[in-house]
């Protein structure tokens, strides 16, 4: 099934690629989209597409900071109705809160969670995921989005909220000179999750453009014409699976425990949804696998079956097999293959 997002996501593209050398309309082709596809930013678009076309872009012309270059053509105001939503909110935090509830209207493969630091209660972490099975990491979208992120914390408050740390899952792609002059905070690389760090405190400032009846009557809007996105106990239990795997605790027993479920009704409510609680672990278990060896830098394969909670290597060698028909090794190469422009 494509993951769609809304057109808006590729604003300033074909701008940026021809500023970088390359042909953007030949581009958007290359992973089936064609500029008709981004005339009207309300339409809808393959988000695999989008991913693709954005790592595609940053290999053949080696620029490593694409995903950082698009987002300062772009702004929150690409959000369309959920910006409008957010604007008017009365607090950075109501406008987080709401932002996270509804960026499933831009695409329901974002999401936005806040979480607080552990051991640092002054501080919050504003997490970013991009969820798209099957499909690799992308680097150029996670800078993108926290970007943007930063960049609207710092317009929505009058400069006033600023990062304290940016944390990015993959290495390093450019001179630190660059994440400075963006970001204007410490970076973290090869961290646990793509995620904007924050004092707790700046959840509370008020925001100068809140605007109560401009807030219900657009919210009345998207209510009504998209809905509400409350997540499906699959969706709920994927995420905490994500999360343990790693930490040898993603058993049915623990999962439920996490989801505040006795194990017999998690099972059921799963059979409800048409899902096995096995089947789920295996397909996480599986796009993690692709994920991980998917960057420049992979762990040993000794580390990434204790990152998939597998007791033993062997183990991993064999859902490889079961999954794809080769080797962990032998699927990397292949796949690199693929990547590697002609």
């Amino acid at each position: 099934m494509v993951t769609l997002v809304r057109a808006s996501s590729l604003y300033g593209y074909v701008d940026l690629a021809r500023e970088l050398g390359l042909d953007g309309l030949s581009a958007l082709r290359h992973v089936g989209l064609s500029p008709d596809d981004l005339r009207d930013p309300d339409d809808l678009i393959s988000h695999e597409a989008m991913v693709t076309l954005l790592e595609y872009t940053a290999v053949v012309t080696r620029c490593a900071d694409v995903g950082l270059r698009l987002a300062q053509r772009q702004g929150l105001g690409l959000l369309g109705p959920v910006f409008a939503l957010i604007r008017h909110a009365s607090t950075v935090g109501d406008a987080l809160t709401l932002a996270a509830r509804y960026l499933f209207v831009h695409s329901p493969a974002l999401s936005l969670r806040l979480l607080p630091v552990v051991g640092q209660p002054l501080l919050v972490d504003l997490c970013f995921e991009l969820d798209l099975p099957g499909q690799a990491p992308s680097p150029q979208v996670d800078e993108l989005s926290l970007a943007l992120l930063v960049e609207g914390l710092r317009l929505q408050s009058d400069g006033e909220v600023r990062p304290v740390l940016v944390q990015f899952p993959h290495a390093r792609l450019s001179p630190q000179a660059t994440y400075s002059k963006v970001f204007g905070s410490g970076c973290r690389f090869r961290a646990e999750m793509a995620a904007v760090r924050i004092r707790a405190a700046d959840l509370q400032r008020r925001l100068p453009d809140h605007d109560p009846l401009m807030q219900a009557l657009t919210r009345r809007y998207l209510d009504r014409h998209f809905g509400t996105e409350d997540a499906s106990l699959g969706t709920q239990v994927r995420a905490v699976v994500r999360r343990a795997l790693g930490a040898g605790a993603c058993s049915r027993q623990d999962v439920a425990a996490v989801l505040q479920l006795h194990p017999r009704t998690l099972q059921r409510r799963l059979l409800a949804e048409g899902l096995v609680f096995e089947t789920i672990v295996d397909q996480v278990r599986r796009d993690l696998f692709v994920a991980c060896l998917s960057r420049p830098d992979p762990p040993a394969l000794s580390q990434l079956a204790l990152m998939l909670g597998y007791g033993e290597q062997s183990a991993l060698t064999r859902s490889c097999h079961r999954w794809f028909g080769c080797s962990p090794t032998a699927w990397r190469l292949r796949r690199h293959a693929a990547a590697t422009p002609s």
